[in-house]
């Protein structure tokens, strides 16, 4: 039971990090050289899903 305890937590931790990254990382588009690049991986993830 722990070790499913463990990978949920790890599972959960890291899609809230990995997101809250994402919509940080999305707030500086305006920036010429990062919002270039995020805009292309923005595109290639709409297109992808």
């Amino acid at each position: 039971m722990a070790g499913i305890s463990r990978g949920l937590g790890l599972s959960l931790g890291t899609f809230v990090i990995l997101g809250l990254l994402g919509y940080i990382l999305s707030l500086f588009l305006d920036v010429p050289v990062i919002g270039e690049y995020l805009g292309e991986i923005k595109k290639y993830i709409d297109a992808n899903s």
